[in-house]
């Protein structure tokens, strides 16, 4: 299964981890620890369905899924929590760059290896 993988877990969590520090020790505004393991864990569900939309050559679509992880969940989240912030846009390329690392890290690197052997 997709999800029970030592790599993915063990990446998650490293990439988890730094995200927990940076809440704590960063001090900007609109990173919390609600909105870090939030965003980490959708981004952890909808990775398959990315990948599996990039792989049949749906880029449409598999934006889509790249927004709702990166976009959709932060703005959300900060609006149930009442805040209306400018950052978004700052967010949205910092989140999305981490969201393509994981998609090479999670799908790309372990095709490439699996193709190599």
């Amino acid at each position: 299964m997709w999800y029970i993988n030592a790599w993915r877990l063990f990446t998650l969590f490293i990439g988890v981890s730094i995200l927990h520090y940076g809440a704590l020790t960063e001090g900007a505004p609109d990173w919390d620890l609600p909105v870090s393991y939030l965003m980490a864990g959708v981004t952890y569900l909808l990775m398959p369905l990315f990948d599996t939309h990039v792989e049949q050559h749906r880029y449409l679509s598999a934006a889509c899924v790249a927004t709702v992880c990166v976009d959709t969940t932060y703005g959300l989240y900060w609006d149930y929590m009442g805040n209306c912030l400018a950052s978004q846009v700052i967010n949205y390329t910092a989140s999305l760059s981490l969201f393509l690392m994981c998609w090479l890290a999670w799908c790309v690197l372990p095709r490439f290896i699996q193709e190599r052997r």
